[in-house]
């Protein structure tokens, strides 16, 4: 039984406990939501908010500003300046002795405002920052589409990966649903009478074995998940949900990449130009009628066929091995006809 004087004591005690447990089961984190992304939802979030393309993203705005202040130079300047002077000074100082003027003037206000307007008409150290300059430009956006393309590839890739481990862990789940029939089936089947013990100890084995490649599936999704949420800038703690499989109408988003058409004209020209030099070395080649062998060749426009279609022709002017056969043959001498 508890004495008076100790119940405001367990009063005060029960209603710190009921205090105390408020604030914890406010504490309490809800649950969170899994995060459902498909493979469209990666490449496009891989593309654009990932830290890796924010700072290529952000490297590029840099060098279209430095492309900006080096064309300040050649962009016309205004100023406009004032001030404000209470000054005194002697007349003796500046020449001035005229008679009824005194020795010192003032002190009085000096106003002066001004307004300047400068135009470089031509500055040819200015216009060669200028193109400097927009060649980093250029070089910073194409840096920006090669990050992208391996941030999206990376994604990409982890995505895959983690799919594939989640299609594996439903096999190997499957797998141990059918190992934990089989050993119900073989424990019927002895207790019947009608299969040896052995035949329960092969499938409890076949089920420990199952259940061990599950555990080691769960771990391997549990890496791609961790992979996709680096490769998309993401706590590696989000829960996610793999809403795609592994199946033919798997599609990847467009990606917003823009190639820059400086780039693009560069590498068509360079094709042009291989092109050119292949078809010149066509014509140089010797044909068959220098070697006083009539041959048609063709001009020196036509694209030739690829190595592996070309076929030498029967004669000896146009393969080396036929040439040289030819010429073994030449030099040696006939045999005479032997009748038999």
């Amino acid at each position: 039984m508890v004495s008076r004087s100790n119940s405001p004591r367990l009063i005060a005690l029960l209603a710190w406990l009921v205090a105390a447990s408020v604030p914890l089961a406010a504490q309490t984190p809800a649950p969170i939501t899994p995060l459902r992304l498909s493979f469209a939802d990666a490449v496009r979030l891989a593309s654009g908010e990932v830290p890796v393309v924010a700072l290529a993203t952000l490297r590029t705005d840099e060098a279209d500003a430095r492309v900006r202040q080096a064309r300040a130079a050649l962009l016309p300047s205004v100023s406009v300046g004032g001030f404000w002077l209470n000054r005194s000074f002697n007349s003796r100082s500046i020449g001035i002795s005229f008679p009824g003027i005194p020795e010192l003037i003032g002190p009085f206000n000096n106003y002066d405002a001004r307004f300047s307007a400068t135009q470089t008409l031509f500055d040819w150290s200015s216009v060669r920052r200028v193109r400097a300059a927009g060649a980093q430009a250029d070089g910073s956006r194409a840096e920006r589409g090669v990050t992208v393309e391996g941030s999206v590839l990376t994604a990409a890739v982890a995505y895959v990966r983690a799919v594939r481990a989640q299609a594996v862990v439903a096999a190997r789940q499957a797998d141990s649903a059918i190992a934990a029939e089989l050993v119900g089936l073989a424990e019927a089947q002895r207790a019947a009478g009608v299969s040896p013990a052995i035949d329960v100890t092969r499938a409890r084995a076949q089920l420990a074995t199952a259940q061990g490649l599950l555990l080691v599936a769960q771990n391997q999704l549990d890496r791609g998940r961790i992979d996709v949420t680096r490769a998309l800038g993401l706590d590696p703690a989000t829960p996610l949900t793999l809403t795609d499989s592994l199946a033919p109408s798997l599609g990847a988003a467009d990606v917003p990449v823009q190639r820059d058409s400086s780039i693009a004209a560069a590498l068509a020209s360079a094709w042009t130009s291989r092109m050119r030099w292949y078809a010149s070395r066509r014509c140089a080649r010797p044909t068959c009628a220098a070697r006083s062998r009539p041959k048609w060749t063709p001009p020196c426009s036509i694209w030739p066929p690829p190595r592996r279609n070309r076929r030498w022709p029967a004669s000896s002017c146009g393969s080396p091995r036929a040439s040289s056969a030819s010429r073994v043959s030449a030099s040696r001498p006939a045999l005479p006809a032997t009748s038999t």
